[in-house]
């Protein structure tokens, strides 16, 4: 293999990864949301326009809202705790 081509290769591989941890999530309606979900997603995002809301095989729930023109992701347990954000 050239030396050249293994970039490619390395961002054809991270594409399919990601691809597959977001092919994992199912998008969701509020109703579908468990109550103490609800509540949360709705206490945090009071000030916001709901964009989507997925869950994963995890059960974790997302909510992607928009305030002031910015989006953001509030990830939450099916019991309604925040989950905190990862820091990079």
């Amino acid at each position: 293999m050239k030396i050249r081509q293994v970039p490619i290769l390395l961002f054809a591989i991270s594409s399919l990864l990601f691809g597959a941890v977001h092919a994992q999530e199912k998008r969701v309606k509020m109703k579908d949301l468990p109550e103490a979900v609800q509540k949360t997603v709705k206490e945090q995002g009071k000030d916001a326009a709901l964009k989507g809301l997925s869950r994963d095989k995890l059960e974790k729930y997302e909510a992607l809202v928009k305030t002031s023109g910015k989006k953001s992701e509030i990830q939450v347990d099916p019991d309604g705790n925040l989950i905190p954000k990862a820091k990079h």
